[in-house]
């Protein structure tokens, strides 16, 4: 079996720092199973036996230059080796290294840094040193976060090193709730152990100098952000016994500025930065970490395993692994040196609590090896080079008719099969509420049925231009209307992707755009929810029989169908449709003339109308002309539980649909509204024409009628609100066959196969 070619691109890799050291654990482990190329600048410390390397030269300077000079040099040197060589499976980079990156673990997000520092940044206009190096650092935290956002708002996949992260990149970027993985660091759980630690704890505190003290270890190389301020304050509140050593590569003058103002100048230490970082763990008694923000903190980790009690920073993600008085101390308010002293006193004065914070937090520690997380990240690349991208491009995802539920019901299924990270949505008209994928492009919200105005076409179109090219990687394309296939047909031109179109019903039942047909015939696979839409399709578009697949429609899973309930009275006969005239098919205008029919036969029988437009007032006006006030009752809109609710209510459902076909078509191209009766256990009065036979089997889930004739429409009504043995039969088999046929797992199947059919063929 062919190895995936995966492709690193990191500056430095080496085991100093901590997203420097996850990568390095990771890239020993997954050169066995990859084939592993690495891009960087500088590499110490690290076996790469078997990775092919790509050394780009350093630039001096500073870091603004450097980092561009990095961004665009290992870009290009990547692109001539994808010429030369091939495209890569995966590009991984540990955070915003190169534009195509398509896994990505982020270990900071600059945005959210530039939010906390930004108010104290401030440029000395009395100092023109200090006054460049202030705008310098303001460009290069601006050129971070616009790459951020561009990037991080890609396609590629993303993890977090913490739950509280991973949500925070789900909330910037646009990405859908829990799409995020989290994956913690890990420790080599061999080399920091208990053991090895009291073995070399002698000798350590010795050649460090602190025999006879007791020693708080605060590890950093942002002494600001890691709270070495708090750490120096909570001393002057601790016996003169404890010292605190601060070790890293510090600004050494700031931290012995902050020792000098709070007076205990001589208990403050400085450790150089050293890669045997056991030693410290070794000579010290308390792992000190108040971090006032902190993506992990991987010290905390490594002294857990060394059975080394810790005082962690509930605003560092290792808090989110321990429980507070088990494995480590919490300290909630890292500003609150009272409250840090106090847990560091806690610790200091009971050898049974330092006992059994040093072996629950090993037991924590051995949980989180490196194996593991290296096991994690490879499946998550594993994933993202097999799994399928989607865009759908759809006229209206928000709204409330039957193509609008649909293209939920088919978001959902896509989401569930490939995750809704890996399924973008764009949109012609907008909404608010959110969906199971990631929204890349939304217009307006419409209001009624609205002509799609020029800019918003333009706009569309060019929005799906640039997600087609971006996510062009594995994607298909799914046109969910027909008058977006040549959208579709541009964005394979430009991306490569196979694409999908799916028709409805009577937009594909007349004469189509000159563009809509070619761009129909060029499509990979046309799909249709019945097979006479199928058939009229084909007659019209000329599109080969090869190219077409039948995909019912499921019954929508974001409505909770309960049991109708047939015992209420007086008997209710529901109908669900658009009351707009261009919709006047739907056939409520029949309904309404049949109705007197019906109260003659059943006086105490009533119709629910569910839906609204323009149509309603001549509607109401036919109810009162015939008499029939009170006996028809217009509902309007109703949401998805009061929809449920009156389903459950009701003993039928009507809806006598006609159906043409040519100019001027309309008709159900399949009727999902009938699925929804037939899911919520009710027989049904159709129309006996266009797609409707193949949802509503005749005298066995409902009864099919001339759509033309009110008095058989009537008639059909009548016997089933006499019989009720005869309509709870219907309503069973209706159910049933709603729940086995039309399922929603059985659709989420079909979909799957169709995509894999499609990239199989491509």
């Amino acid at each position: 079996m062919r190895r995936l070619k995966v492709w690193i691109v990191t500056p430095e890799l080496h085991r100093q720092g901590g997203t420097e050291r996850c990568l390095a654990e990771q890239v020993e482990r997954w050169r066995t199973r990859f084939d592993v190329r690495l891009y960087t600048m500088w590499v110490e410390g690290v076996d790469l036996a078997g990775v092919a390397v790509r050394r780009i030269p350093r630039l001096p300077g500073p870091h603004l230059l450097r980092y561009l000079w990095w961004f665009a040099t290992n870009t290009l040197v990547r692109a001539w080796d994808v010429w030369s060589q091939g495209r890569p499976d995966v590009v991984h980079s540990p955070g915003v290294n190169c534009p195509d990156a398509t896994a990505m673990s982020v270990h900071i997000v600059f945005g959210k840094y530039w939010d906390r520092v930004r108010a104290g940044i401030t440029i000395d206009p009395f100092s023109f040193r200090r006054a460049v190096r202030t705008a310098h650092r303001i460009m290069y935290l601006s050129l971070l976060r616009t790459l951020e956002r561009f990037i991080y708002s890609g396609p590629a996949t993303i993890w977090g090193i913490s739950r509280k992260d991973a949500r925070m990149l789900e909330t910037r970027f646009g990405r859908p709730s829990g799409s995020v993985q989290t994956i913690p660091h890990g420790v080599d759980v061999r080399q920091f152990s208990p053991g090895a630690r009291l073995q070399r704890r002698s000798e350590a505190r010795a050649t460090l100098g602190v025999n006879g003290s007791r020693v708080l270890l605060l590890i950093s190389n942002d002494v600001r952000n890691k709270g070495a301020d708090t750490a120096i304050r909570a001393l002057s509140l601790l016996p003169d016994d404890v010292m605190l050593a601060v070790a890293g590569r510090v600004d050494a003058s700031l931290v012995r500025t902050w020792a000098l103002e709070s007076g205990g100048a001589d208990r403050v230490g400085l450790w150089a930065h050293t890669p045997d970082v056991l030693n410290y763990y070794a000579a010290a008694d308390v792992l000190l970490a108040p971090s006032r923000e902190d993506a992990f903190h991987l010290p905390a980790l490594e002294a857990l395993a060394c059975g080394l009690p810790a005082v962690v920073s509930a605003k560092a993600g290792i808090s989110e692994l321990v429980e507070d008085g088990s494995h480590a101390l919490v300290l909630r308010d890292p500003e609150d040196p009272t409250e840090c002293a106090h847990l560091v006193r806690r610790i200091l004065e009971s050898p049974a609590l330092a006992e059994g914070l040093a072996r629950q937090g090993r037991a924590l520690a051995e949980q989180y090896s490196w194996d593991a997380n290296a096991e994690k990240t490879a499946a998550v690349i594993e994933r993202e080079a097999t799994t399928p991208r989607v865009l759908v491009l759809a006229p209206h995802a928000w709204g409330t008719g039957g193509i609008e539920r649909a293209t939920r019901t088919m978001l959902k299924a896509l989401a569930d099969l490939y995750g809704p990270e890996r399924v973008g949505l764009l949109s012609v008209w907008g909404g608010r509420d959110p969906l199971s994928c990631r929204v890349l492009w939304r217009g307006p919200v419409a209001a009624g049925a609205t002509r799609v105005p020029p800019w918003i076409k333009l706009r569309f179109t060019f929005a799906a231009l640039v997600a087609a090219r971006r996510w062009r990687r594995r994607l298909v394309i799914i046109a969910y209307h027909p008058h977006l296939a040549p959208v579709a047909w541009a964005c394979r031109v430009l991306s490569g992707a196979p694409y999908i179109v799916w028709s409805h019903g009577r937009e594909v039942w007349e004469p189509l755009l000159p563009q809509v047909r070619w761009s129909l015939r060029l499509a990979d696979v046309v799909a249709a929810p019945s097979q006479f839409t199928a058939s009229a399709l084909q007659r019209i578009s000329g599109v080969g029989d090869d190219r077409f697949a039948v995909v019912p429609h499921a019954v929508p899973p974001e409505i909770d169908f309960p049991l109708s309930s047939r015992s209420l009275r007086p008997p209710k006969v529901l109908s669900v449709s658009r009351l707009m005239p261009e919709h006047a098919y739907k056939g409520i205008d029949t309904l309404v003339a049949a109705w007197p029919q019906v109260s003659r036969a059943v006086p105490e029988a009533e119709l629910l109308v569910v839906g609204d437009g323009s149509d309603r007032v001549r509607l109401e006006h036919d109810t009162l002309r015939l008499g029939l006030d009170g006996r028809v009752r217009f509902c309007g809109r109703l949401d998805d539980g009061e929809l449920a609710k009156a389903y459950a209510e009701a003993a039928l459902f009507a809806l006598p649909v006609r159906t043409t076909v040519g100019v001027g078509a309309g008709g159900e191209g399949f009727g999902l509204v009938f699925l929804e009766a037939a899911a919520a256990g009710l027989p049904v009065v159709a129309g006996n024409g266009g797609a409707i036979p193949e949802v509503v089997r005749d005298g066995e889930t409902g009864l099919l009628v001339n759509p033309e004739a009110p008095d058989e429409v009537g008639a059909a009504i009548v016997r089933l609100l006499q019989n009720p043995d005869l309509a709870q039969r219907m309503g069973e088999a209706a159910r049933r066959r709603a729940l086995e046929e039309f399922s929603y797992d059985r659709f989420r199947q079909r979909l799957g196969e169709l995509i894999e059919q499609v990239q199989r063929t491509s």
